[in-house]
């Protein structure tokens, strides 16, 4: 029963990866995500958190973009 249950969280877990390359590729929502992070624009829960994580790095970021 073990065995099948860390199968199942292994295909959980490949599901979130692909669905994270899938977002990553989408141009408008990384632009989202980053305008978020440097002040620029309204947060979603993801942008929140990646921006309260990153916040002390805001002028590194400003010369990425």
């Amino acid at each position: 029963m073990q065995s099948l249950k860390n199968v199942g969280q292994a295909v959980k877990c490949k599901a979130v990866d692909v669905a994270s390359d899938v977002r990553l590729q989408d141009e408008t929502f990384v632009r989202e995500q980053l305008d978020c992070v440097l002040g620029e624009g309204e947060c979603d829960e993801l942008g929140a958190t990646i921006k309260s994580k990153f916040q002390k790095h805001k002028e590194a970021f400003r010369t990425l973009v």
